[in-house]
């Protein structure tokens, strides 16, 4: 017998997991844990690319560049794989320790990605129109 990961949800389970990112990183930053919203705020963008890729019929792939690259695929009007990018150095930073000469993390920082983050979900809602 073969033996391989593959992914065995489809685009409506990406889509939910984004938002419950989404819920989760707003609330962390509310409570002033602004690493544990980091983290959150990069699984919700990849999340959503994840869901977009897969109602788009392009590949998705499980590593987190070869996401960013494919995102380019995607025209939501963002700049999604620089978005990628610079939230998963966000998210190195708050559950690693990282420095960074790009990004400092803080929760100004976090705070306007989450933003960011929330336009990205905003304008997937739009393209598919999605709840």
């Amino acid at each position: 017998m073969k033996s391989g990961k593959i992914y065995l949800h489809n685009w409506k389970e990406d889509w939910q997991r984004a938002k419950d990112f989404l819920k989760a990183a707003e609330a962390n930053l509310n409570l002033g844990d602004f690493k544990t919203s980091a983290n959150r705020s990069y699984f919700t963008a990849e999340s959503a690319v994840i869901a977009s890729l897969k109602l788009s019929s392009k590949p998705v792939s499980k590593n987190h560049k070869n996401i960013w690259e494919l995102s380019n695929l995607l025209e939501v009007g963002i700049n999604t794989h620089d978005l990628l990018r610079e939230l998963y150095d966000l998210r190195m930073q708050a559950d690693y320790g990282y420095m960074s000469s790009e990004k400092i993390l803080d929760k100004e920082t976090v705070s306007a990605y989450l933003l960011k983050v929330k336009g990205l979900l905003n304008a997937i809602k739009k393209k598919y129109k999605l709840d």
